[in-house]
């Protein structure tokens, strides 16, 4: 905070005549001189008064100033930021006067007056030092100025990974042939909206495609929106699966942007290394249909296609529809069975050693061992009856109504021979008024 008084020209020249002269007896030195006004920043609560910073988020701060007259009566008072008139509309004064700017002073204001001004942050202000000048003049054009310099900063939304079992929280080494790791990112605002999420690899900016958010729940998108509701602070659950991963090191960043422009961000390093064991033949994705329609009810596991429901090449069927509900009813059963000699077991991953993820598994030991675990594959608990246009074998093993869920839908552990299948079925598309019905499936053996 800087005080200035200004003398005008003619006083300056007074002051000359007058030491020029040397001093009368009796005569008091500076006798004669006009007095400016004064003015001060007063300090308080909640009041600035020197200089300091503030975050951006800040929208406005309050001052309150006292003015006293000199010689002669006050005329006006003059609020600038960086040489600029601050515009009225962004003053309130919370002692009750008009916002104008120059303020004009009348009655016992032109006397002296203590304002408290509330000034808002100017919309298109960015971070830096900006230097605001609160000048009185008065009568004789004489002036007494004051200055504060705020300097604005901008505060970062604090981003961190959440410690809990089976989420990566701190720099680790990845034993997984895919590369499939899964972090928890929690987001906090320090005052301003939450933006975006992006995670980036080694700077890059992932592929959403590499990305399942919240189980497949929230569509995979990078940079991640967040939505209304969320702007204040948000946890999401990534399920992270790079491209080509060797014996490297590869630093992962999440970053997570507000409405102005500030930036948090925490990274970790994931090395990965090749685990022991048996590589996966086929990692892809399938569709097959109702059994009943005219497309291919059955699934081949060894192509990742659909084949008729009742083809030698066939692992899994559909069950068709049931036919004893009423037309214009949906009446797909959506159960599968086994079929040409295989073995269809219900898996519930979470119960294999501490919990693993479909999108985990990468070894074809891994996924004989999810079949032959009685605590994890279980025999098809669904009911089975005969149908004339369904299926003509009622007394078949068959799964309860598959109901699809993205990356957290039924999981079946399939045996034909010495090979072992692992079946993700994530969603179920039901077709009104037609028997077109289908299934989305991931496949692994």
């Amino acid at each position: 905070m800087r005080s200035i008084v200004r003398l005008s020209l003619p006083l300056l020249a007074l002051f000359a005549i007058f030491f020029s002269t040397g001093c009368d007896d009796g005569t008091t030195p500076g006798s004669g001189v006009t007095l400016p006004p004064l003015l001060r920043l007063n300090s308080g609560a909640g009041i600035i008064d020197v200089d300091q910073e503030l975050d951006l988020s800040e929208e406005s701060f309050i001052v309150n100033l006292t003015a006293t007259t000199g010689d002669a009566n006050l005329n006006n008072l003059r609020i600038e930021q960086d040489g600029l008139l601050v515009p009225a509309s962004r003053l309130n004064f919370r002692t009750g006067q008009t916002a104008n700017n120059p303020i004009l002073l009348f009655g016992s204001d032109a006397a002296g007056f203590t304002y408290e001004i509330e000034i808002l942050r100017d919309p298109a202000q960015v971070t830096g030092p900006s230097t605001y000048s609160f000048t009185v003049n008065d009568e004789n054009n004489l002036a007494a100025s004051e200055f504060l310099v705020i300097s604005y900063v901008q505060s970062a939304p604090t981003v961190e990974l959440v410690i809990e079992d089976g989420f990566v929280s701190s720099d680790a080494t990845v034993l997984s042939r895919g590369g499939v790791f899964n972090v928890r990112v929690r987001s906090t605002s320090t005052g301003t909206d939450l933006q975006s999420l992006t995670v980036l690899e080694d700077g890059n900016v992932m592929d959403a495609s590499q990305l399942s958010i919240n189980g497949g729940n929230v569509d995979a998108m990078n940079p991640l929106t967040f939505a209304t509701g969320e702007m204040s602070g948000a946890t999401y659950r990534y399920q992270i699966s790079p491209e080509n991963t060797t014996t490297d090191t590869r630093t992962y960043t999440f970053q997570t942007t507000d409405v102005d422009g500030g930036v948090g961000e925490v990274s970790i390093n994931i090395t990965f290394d090749t685990p022991p064991g048996t590589a996966l033949t086929l990692d892809t994705m399938g569709v097959f249909f109702n059994a009943t329609g005219q497309l291919n009810g059955g699934l081949d596991l060894d192509n990742g296609i659909a084949v008729a429901f009742d083809s030698p090449d066939a692992e899994i069927q559909d069950e068709g529809i049931d036919d004893r509900i009423a037309p214009g009813t949906e009446n797909w059963r959506a159960q599968i069975s086994s079929v040409n000699g295989t073995t269809v077991r219900a898996a519930d991953l979470s119960m294999f050693g501490d919990g693993i993820t479909f999108g985990e598994v990468d070894l074809k030991e891994t996924i004989q061992a999810i079949f032959e675990d009685p605590s994890v594959s279980t025999a098809l608990a669904g009911t089975d009856f005969v149908t004339v246009l369904g299926d003509p074998d009622g007394t078949e093993e068959v799964s309860l109504p598959i109901q699809g869920g993205g990356d957290n839908g039924e999981v079946f552990a399939v045996r034909k021979g010495d090979t072992y299948y692992l079946v993700q079925f994530t969603s179920v598309n039901y077709v009104a008024g037609s028997n077109a019905d289908s299934y989305d499936v991931s496949i692994r053996y």
